[in-house]
């Protein structure tokens, strides 16, 4: 994933009359190895109406990447969850976009194995697109994410159901996050739509995170 990261920022060698200069790639790849744990907690009410507390524990590992010639950055990154009760989740994905001092706005592919207290496990993938709104130290952020999946039993049937989204599974968030540098606290609001069971089910999260 990082060579295809590398490939979409790499200069055309066509030439360009009005293009300035540009060094090799390596040399305008900036990166940083980081590490995260993953620690939050949320309160589900789900559409049948009853409500759950499901607790993320786990890590991040991955590279910061930001390219020197450009308004591009992004992560590349691997991370492992266990949700109580009675789930995981295992992920690897790439993310670029524009990231400037007061916004961002990034999307990419997020490779996983997963399976939450209600659902089969399956392989699948996640197309997310995120925008932050405001300084690193303290924003606004919300998101949409389509998912597809292998597992048949864990695909929305959209003609079924009156909530909107497309793919086998979709999700929206929104929340705020503060970052002091020595860690980070944030709320979140998620809306997931999935399926189990053949049934559509519909978890309204309001959850909180915290990170070093």
């Amino acid at each position: 994933m990082i060579g295809l990261l590398m490939a979409l920022m790499a200069p055309s060698e066509a030439a360009n009359p009005w293009s300035v200069e540009t060094q090799p790639l390596l040399g305008r790849i900036e990166y940083a190895p980081y590490w995260d744990p993953v620690l939050s907690a949320s309160l589900y009410r789900t559409s049948a109406g009853g409500s759950r507390i499901a607790a993320n524990l786990g890590a991040e590992v991955g590279l910061a990447l930001n390219d020197l010639e450009t308004i591009l950055g992004g992560k590349t990154r691997l991370r492992g969850v266990v949700i109580l009760p009675g789930g995981y989740d295992v992920r690897g994905g790439t993310f670029v976009g524009p990231i400037q001092p007061k916004y961002s706005l990034l999307t990419g592919a997020d490779v996983f194995y997963n399976k939450f207290s209600v659902t089969e496990a399956t392989p699948g993938v996640d197309f997310p697109v995120v925008f932050t709104l405001g300084p690193p130290n303290a924003y606004l952020l919300g998101g949409v994410t389509t998912t597809w999946v292998l597992n048949p039993a864990r695909r929305v049937d959209w003609d079924r159901t009156l909530h909107r989204g497309f793919g086998h599974e979709f999700e929206y968030r929104a929340g705020f996050m503060l970052n002091t540098g020595n860690f980070h606290f944030g709320v979140a609001w998620t809306r997931r739509i999935l399926a189990a069971g053949g049934t559509t089910v519909v978890n309204d999260g309001f959850g909180l995170t915290l990170g070093f």
